[in-house]
């Protein structure tokens, strides 16, 4: 019995620093993706609006840098708990398949 218990605990240690590495690989793929959209965005301004009369100024490359980064984080980061909210439901819906598959079981 005791070996049970040390078991689990090990394993729930591990599923808690799994749950935190899931959250902070999270957190840069949406760090990475915001600064990939601001990029990509700057490069777009640069190559539509700029012309070799009319430069784009450099605070105007900045703010719209800083601006889609800041977008493209929301954008990322609601997709992302979007995404998470589904497969917990989804997670939940099976946990709640197989307590009810092993209660049958159990009754038989």
């Amino acid at each position: 019995m005791g070996r049970d218990a040390k078991w689990r605990g090990t394993a729930l240690r591990w599923l808690r620093l799994l749950e935190h590495v899931e959250r902070l690989r999270f957190g840069l793929c949406v760090i990475a993706g915001s600064f990939v959209y601001a990029l990509i965005s700057i490069e777009v301004l640069v190559i539509r609006e700029s012309a070799p009369t009319h430069p784009v100024r450099s605070d105007v490359l900045i703010s719209v840098f800083l601006t889609d980064l800041f977008l493209g984080a929301v954008v990322l980061t609601l997709i992302g708990l979007a995404m998470h909210a589904i497969l917990g439901w989804r997670r939940r819906g099976e946990v709640a398949i197989e307590a009810t598959n092993e209660d049958r079981l159990v009754d038989s």
